[in-house]
């Protein structure tokens, strides 16, 4: 075998490694404590929560019967 064919095939394998390499997808995942994924959800609940009653009102469920609460100082 010749080097240049033997430099081709080298070009040829490594160019389909590389093309296989690109095409992998790797999907990074946060190692979180249990505990510390609820606070976050609950705190990230908290300020949707808090958001919503300065943007105006909002209706609220209160045994069987509906409540609007709307911001004392509009």
């Amino acid at each position: 075998m010749g080097k240049n064919l033997s430099a081709f095939l080298t070009a040829i394998c490594s160019n389909r490694y590389a093309d296989r390499a690109k095409k992998i997808k790797n999907k990074a995942v946060v190692n979180e404590n249990p505990m510390d994924k609820l606070i976050r959800e609950l705190r990230e609940e908290n300020e949707k929560l808090k958001k919503m009653f300065e943007g105006g009102g909002l209706a609220m469920d209160l045994g069987g019967r509906e409540m609007s609460m709307y911001r004392s100082d509009c």
